[in-house]
């Protein structure tokens, strides 16, 4: 189908261009919102985040691997340098604490750049209140490739980076680079993603999200939302945005018996048929 099709006359000019229902799902409020432009920024405030929490951790997926060194030079707070043992850890810490993990049941192509049995190094000799997944609740030669982490239901993460190897790198991406090592201690090329942080009705509505998507792939019921969710802002971490409407904005296939849901699709659509003056694109590839 031609781009000039697709941009059809139907998308509104001046009509508001978030609208859930058509190119979002949810429009909710964030008190503030912030870009993590790279892992070394992301993974910082990640870590930070991680350690304060006491109610819950959800981590949704394309990849995990517990062997991610998310500050490293060493964090220097006491815990665990690798993800795995960080997290264990921190449940093992605080008695009050549960973590939900899940991650996509890769396809065997894809084997030979993951770590080999992720159910048992993140679920079989972690604590009982550590749970880790992985799902293949989706149509044959589809993936899971949102990357979503909710904590405390206080302050949420989304964007393009998983905690996996390999995606590690600083903004300035430099060539020669000592500390862009992958697990086996291989130095890898320069990263660039980007990860948005926000709080208050966002973050809520995102752990919505994170639960229904751990109830789909079969587990059972997680843990309910807190009433009252603390302030875990990442220290740090200045706001680029204050008192904002974020939307959420998903792409789903038509899986037993739900309908497709295209509104990543429809957004750029619309965004694109309101263009007047330019249209800047940035993509990781």
């Amino acid at each position: 189908m031609a781009m000039d099709e697709l941009i059809a006359t139907d998308r509104p000019a001046t009509a508001p261009l978030l609208v859930p229902s058509r190119n979002c799902w949810r429009l909710e409020r964030a008190a503030r919102l912030s870009f993590l432009i790279d892992g070394d920024a992301y993974y910082r405030a990640l870590r930070d985040v991680f350690a304060r929490a006491r109610h819950s951790i959800f981590i949704v997926a394309w990849d995990i691997d517990s062997r991610t060194v998310l500050v490293p030079e060493g964090a220097g707070d006491g815990l665990p340098e690798k993800l795995g043992d960080f997290l264990d850890a921190l449940v093992r810490r605080q008695k009050s604490l549960r973590i939900y993990a899940l991650g996509w049941d890769f396809a065997m192509l894809y084997a030979f750049e993951r770590e080999w049995l992720p159910v048992y190094k993140l679920d079989w000799r972690t604590h009982r209140r550590f749970s880790f997944r992985l799902d293949a609740t989706h149509p044959v030669y589809a993936s899971h490739h949102q990357k979503v982490i909710v904590v405390d239901d206080a302050v949420a993460f989304v964007g393009g980076l998983d905690i996996t190897q390999r995606r590690w790198d600083t903004s300035e991406h430099l060539a020669d680079e000592p500390r862009r090592r992958d697990p086996a201690g291989a130095p890898y090329g320069p990263f660039h993603d980007v990860q948005a942080v926000v709080d208050a009705n966002a973050a809520r509505a995102l752990g919505e999200l994170v639960r229904e998507r751990w109830l789909r792939s079969g587990a059972s019921k997680p843990r309910a939302p807190l009433a009252t969710p603390p302030d875990l802002w990442p220290r740090g971490v200045e706001t680029d945005l204050d008192d904002v409407d974020v939307a959420i904005v998903r792409t789903e296939p038509p899986f037993e018996g739900r309908r497709a849901v295209h509104e990543v699709r429809e957004l750029h659509l619309d965004a694109i048929a309101r263009a007047r003056r330019f249209i800047f694109m940035e993509n990781q590839y």
